[in-house]
């Protein structure tokens, strides 16, 4: 399946959540719960090497390194086990490699901020206090302003980084925990996610833009291609 075929399938699974949200939300009325709350998430970030360009010729050694945010999510309860998360985060991504060439090392790091919204559909095991969960779907992504660092710093107007917004397919394990509190309804969110592109291309010529020949300038793909995360996060619901 090819990229722009898999961004179509993750924008049908999207509609076809919120749809879903909506009819339940609709048919449940009162019976549905509704959440609100704060989250963070810290974890790992990579993007493997790419193909060669030439045998032998790869200027873009991969990359991996922290992410870190926050932000906002909704949760509504469709069906005592049914769920359906919706989060809001902005996150600082960073990925480090090595580049050698001509016997001259420099250490390269990608850094941006980023949007990431999760639309994740959720199954829950009910429980007083403390209610287990999976869950699976889209991640939309949206970089901005993606920047090459370099060390030593001779080197840094020679590399650079770029990125457009992409799809990533999340899924994660959970615990809700439930605060026995006889006035509200606050519970403690702690999840592991897992996030792939499955759109990431393996070819040098997508990943990594070279200027001239010999090449004066090297510019890399920060569209990361794997990430794991552990979030944590705490919610009123109604």
């Amino acid at each position: 399946m090819t990229g722009t075929s898999y961004r179509s399938f993750l924008i049908r699974v999207s509609a076809a959540a919120a749809a879903f949200g909506l009819v339940c939300l609709a048919e449940n009325g009162s019976a549905v719960e509704l959440g609100v709350g704060l989250v963070g998430q810290a974890g790992g970030n990579f993007i493997g090497q790419p193909d060669d360009f030439v045998p032998g010729l790869n200027p873009n050694p991969g990359f991996g390194g922290t992410t870190l945010g926050g932000g906002l999510f909704l949760d509504g309860r469709l069906l005592p086990f049914l769920g359906l998360e919706v989060d809001v985060l902005r996150t600082n991504d960073k990925g480090s490699g090595d580049y050698t060439i001509n016997g001259f090392k420099s250490h390269i790091t990608l850094t941006q901020g980023a949007w990431h919204i999760p639309i994740l559909a959720k199954v829950v095991l009910p429980s007083p206090l403390l209610a287990p969960y999976a869950m699976i779907g889209p991640e939309f992504v949206s970089p901005s302003d993606p920047k090459a660092e370099v060390d030593p710093s001779a080197a840094s107007g020679f590399f650079s980084a770029f990125a457009d917004s992409y799809w990533m397919l999340t899924f994660g394990l959970g615990l809700e925990i439930k605060l026995p509190l006889p006035v509200i309804d606050l519970r403690i969110p702690v999840s592991l996610r897992g996030s792939f592109t499955p759109s990431a291309s393996s070819k040098a010529e997508d990943r990594t833009r070279l200027v001239g020949n010999p090449p004066t300038s090297v510019g890399y793909s920060s569209e990361w291609q794997y990430v794991i995360a552990l979030n944590a996060g705490a919610a009123i619901y109604f």
